[in-house]
């Protein structure tokens, strides 16, 4: 919630025309941003999905598990519970995969950890935002499985995704292409 208190107040003079785009992690705060403000959008890429009143935890315990063979690797925990990545191989291989060694390495050089609560935490929506939603995927994502994204899609979206050919991180290795598909989505 405070991930998405904070994007709310980040957007406070953007006016109703907007479009949230949550990444990631950020699947799981960007549907909170649309609830609590105007917004013409709200595009899933590359995300997490949550479910009203659950948290990621409880729905890794009762599967289907959205993460794809191997992302856990390179990562560890700290003292207060956040995951950060120590092996910036894994993180290369994982989460930018078609990235130039370049654009990898300096991809890595910026991550931070990621805090514990956005994943405990259950979703403190009670029914998903009433916001035109879309899925966009990377065919090639080693993070999400592509195939947990488009059972979930459509079971818990009621949307076909749209498909990019990349791997998790399309705005670093894919700019344009995704570029051109925001901008047709925002339309």
């Amino acid at each position: 919630m405070a991930y998405a208190s904070l994007m709310t107040r980040e957007l406070e003079h953007a006016g109703d025309d907007v479009v949230v785009v949550g990444h990631s992690l950020g699947g799981l705060t960007a549907p909170l941003v649309a609830e609590m403000r105007p917004t013409r959008r709200l595009v899933l890429l590359c995300g997490l999905v949550p479910v009203p009143g659950r948290s990621l935890v409880e729905e890794l315990k009762e599967g289907p598990d959205p993460f794809a063979p191997g992302a856990g690797a390179g990562r560890e925990r700290d003292e207060l519970g956040r995951s950060f990545w120590t092996d910036e191989g894994a993180a290369s291989r994982i989460l930018y995969s078609d990235c130039g060694d370049a654009v990898a390495a300096a991809a890595f050089a910026r991550l931070r950890p990621q805090a514990q609560e956005p994943q405990i935490q259950p979703c403190p929506l009670r029914e998903w935002p009433a916001v035109p939603t879309t899925y966009v995927f990377g065919t090639a994502d080693r993070m999400i499985s592509p195939a947990w994204v488009r059972a979930t899609a459509a079971e818990r979206l009621s949307v076909e995704p749209l498909e990019l050919q990349s791997g998790h991180s399309p705005m670093l290795s894919h700019p344009a292409q995704l570029a051109v598909l925001l901008d047709g989505l925002a339309g």
